[in-house]
C-alpha cells in the first residue's frame, strides 16, 4: 500500500469525498484553462489550481460578486478590442522563421505564449458573446 492509499484509509468518508471533489474541480479548471486561457478563469478558479491570478484580473475586482467573473467579463469592450488588436498584430508578425531567429529563449517563450493564448482568448470571448465584430471570423473553427 503506498502512502496516499494509507493516508486515505485513515480518513472518514466525508473527507475522502472532499478530496475527490477537489481533484475533480482541479481537473475541471485545468481543462477550462487549456481551452479558454486566462481570460476564461475567475479568481476563485485560479486559486483552486494554485495559480496566481493575473494582475489585470485582481485590479478589476471591486466587490464580492466580481470574484465570480472572469477577466473577459470584467474588461470593457474597448479593452478587449485593444488587447486583441495588439495580440493579432503580434501573432501575424512573428511567424516560425522569425521566432527561430530570436536572440534568446525568453523572447521565444514570450512570442510563443501570445501565439498559444490568442486562439484561447478568441474562443472564450466568442463563447460569452464578447468577441468584437471586427474579429468574428478570425481563427474561426
Amino acid at each position: 500500500m503506498n502512502n496516499e492509499q494509507n493516508n486515505m484509509s485513515k480518513l472518514n468518508v466525508s473527507e475522502i469525498k472532499k478530496r475527490m471533489a477537489s481533484r475533480e474541480g482541479f481537473t475541471e479548471v485545468s481543462d477550462k484553462i487549456k481551452k479558454f486561457g486566462e481570460l476564461g478563469l475567475n479568481i476563485r478558479e485560479h486559486h483552486s489550481i494554485y495559480s496566481t491570478p493575473p494582475g489585470d484580473l485582481i485590479r478589476r475586482i471591486k466587490c464580492k460578486e466580481d470574484e465570480d467573473k472572469t477577466l473577459g467579463e470584467l474588461m470593457s469592450d474597448e479593452e478587449i478590442l485593444e488587447r486583441l488588436d495588439y495580440s493579432i498584430k503580434f501573432y501575424n508578425y512573428f511567424k516560425d522563421d522569425i521566432i527561430d531567429n530570436l536572440p534568446d529563449d525568453v523572447a521565444k517563450d514570450t512570442v510563443m505564449g501570445v501565439r498559444e493564448n490568442l486562439p484561447k482568448d478568441i474562443a472564450y470571448l466568442r463563447s460569452i458573446g464578447r468577441l468584437p465584430e471586427k474579429y468574428r471570423d478570425f481563427l474561426k473553427e
